[in-house]
């Protein structure tokens, strides 16, 4: 790796960070294809890893959002795309585990990984029991999601304590589980500004926890950066 002349602390990580994901938020809200690229934010005085890696955590979770609203709109729609849509969403899921595995070997990749697809797997059960009027299925799978919700911020607890606190972790998780099922209701009946406007919040959780997860494993390991 290159660029490791610099770090700085925590502290102004996250600063810095948030001030480009404030940037990123309001000048990229209306892409179609959300970030979907790398990002230049303005961050100088530290090292190229630490940037790239962070450009990554973006680009991955915005993806997960991206495509998660393109799948529910197009099983909303019934439309052609589909499955190609929910098969791009799915791959977030290996992605997130690939980066993962990097930091905390293989198996813990795989653990992520597996974890996010089990609430992929609970979140499209929402969308299809919302879709065909199933009160009981509904209520299953948010039962579900918010247990995927709590293994998921135990997993990056365990992984990462010092900077992935469960408490916190599980605070962002919540806030993208009810501004996606907000958006989700809201698009199958057919409310598309109230739609946009619960995707505008759970983005932006999103966006907190690419920050969170960056900024973690930077802290966590400092010689790589």
């Amino acid at each position: 790796m290159k660029g490791r002349t610099m770090r700085i602390g925590v502290i102004l990580v996250l600063i810095v960070l948030a001030a480009g994901l404030l940037t990123l938020a309001s000048g990229c809200g209306d892409d179609e294809n959300g970030t979907n690229g790398t990002t230049e934010p303005a961050m100088t005085g530290y090292s190229d890893d630490a940037v790239a890696l962070s450009n990554a955590s973006i680009k991955l979770w915005d993806d997960f959002s991206f495509w998660a609203r393109e799948t529910v709109i197009a099983a909303k729609l019934a439309t052609p795309n589909l499955t190609a849509a929910l098969e791009r969403w799915n791959k977030v899921a290996d992605d997130l585990g690939s980066v993962v595995g990097t930091y905390y070997g293989m198996d813990a990749g795989e653990t992520a990984t597996a974890a996010i697809a089990q609430l992929q797997e609970d979140a499209v059960a929402l969308v299809t029991a919302a879709l065909t009027g199933d009160a009981a299925g509904q209520g299953a799978a948010n039962d579900a999601l918010a247990a995927d919700a709590e293994a998921i911020a135990t997993f990056l607890d365990g992984a990462n304590p010092e900077y992935w606190p469960y408490e916190t972790v599980l605070q962002v998780l919540q806030n993208i589980l009810e501004y996606t099922t907000e958006y989700a209701v809201a698009i199958i009946g057919e409310q598309w500004d109230a739609a946009v406007t619960a995707f505008d919040k759970a983005r932006d959780e999103v966006l907190v926890l690419a920050d969170t997860f960056s900024s973690g494993v930077i802290e966590q390991f400092p010689d790589e950066f």
